[in-house]
């Protein structure tokens, strides 16, 4: 039985930010980015290299890492809008210190402060 639900962003113009960012994904990169979200939705906490929480100016948020066809993938969400929901907000590529899009935080800490003030919408991701 799953314990976490995610839910994706939609945002203001009705978009789905992350099923477009999943569409443009290789095969192999959605399966294993299912895989991932499938295991966290059964553990009570999450721990280990599969989530690290987020510091700083983004402290609250947290990332969801897979590694997939030699890439490193983060997914930035953060716990709303109730506990044991996690709502996905950006998917992006990491390499050494740089993120692609190189906004990636800063878009994920904007689409959550919208999600804060009524702007936008989740859905719910079907695992």
């Amino acid at each position: 039985m799953d314990v976490w639900q995610f839910m994706d962003y939609i945002s203001p113009q009705g978009r789905n930010v992350i099923a477009d960012w999943h569409a443009g994904l290789l095969r192999q990169e959605q399966s294993d980015f299912l895989a991932v979200i499938r295991i966290l939705a059964k553990m009570q906490h999450w721990r280990g290299r599969a989530f690290k929480p987020l510091k700083g100016p983004y402290q609250g948020m947290g990332e969801i890492r897979y590694t997939s066809e030699r890439k490193e993938h983060r997914v930035i969400g953060f716990v709303w809008p109730s506990a044991q929901q996690f709502t996905m907000l950006i998917g992006c590529f990491h390499k050494q210190r740089v993120y692609h899009p190189t906004n990636a935080f800063n878009t994920a800490l904007q689409r959550r402060k919208f999600l804060e003030q009524g702007k936008g919408s989740i859905r719910e991701r079907k695992i």
